[in-house]
């Protein structure tokens, strides 16, 4: 995409020993795209070729023999939805349980999420939670089938199908 994104962290007073970098806790390390200068009162922080999965808290943590500090901002990456993680193609549900089926993705702007049963040719949008999850509350053989996640922003949707089977006795 070839966007760039610079943050930056400054101390008012006194010297800093040390500058931290996290993105949603995990500490980021200057290699890759993640370039990470310091001088003695502030610490920047540029990310290169920016993609919605840059998204995310970062966090800065100022550091001296004296005292720690903090300051966190919140980056949103506009793009379509992706994957957050690889999707199911199949998920293997329990006669009379339960069954919970995620439709997880990035998106910003937010995407709206929707299911179907696609395989009984209606296409209806079945509920699902405000996650994304698709819940059948108590499984029974008629739930056994194809089912479509659908996430849309507006700048783009992607879709995946999930084949739910059933073990267990009737």
């Amino acid at each position: 995409m070839g966007r760039v994104v610079n943050l930056v962290c400054t101390v008012i007073t006194g010297e800093v020993t040390e500058f931290l970098w996290a993105r949603d806790g995990q500490l980021i390390r200057n290699m890759g795209k993640s370039r990470i200068q310091d001088n003695p009162v502030s610490s920047f922080l540029t990310i290169r070729d920016i993609e919605p999965s840059d998204a995310g808290n970062y966090t800065c943590v100022a550091k001296n023999s004296f005292s720690e500090d903090r300051m966190s901002a919140r980056l949103n990456v506009e793009g379509p939805p992706l994957w957050a993680s690889d999707p199911q193609k199949e998920v293997v549900a329990t006669l009379n349980q339960p069954l919970d089926v995620k439709c997880d993705v990035i998106s910003y702007p937010q995407a709206t999420i929707t299911w179907q049963r696609v395989d009984l040719g209606d296409n209806t949008h079945l509920p699902s939670e405000t996650d994304g999850t698709l819940r059948l509350p108590n499984v029974s053989r008629d739930d056994v089938g194809t089912y479509k996640c659908t996430a849309k922003n507006t700048l783009g949707e992607i879709s995946k199908e999930v084949k739910v089977v059933v073990r267990g006795k009737a």
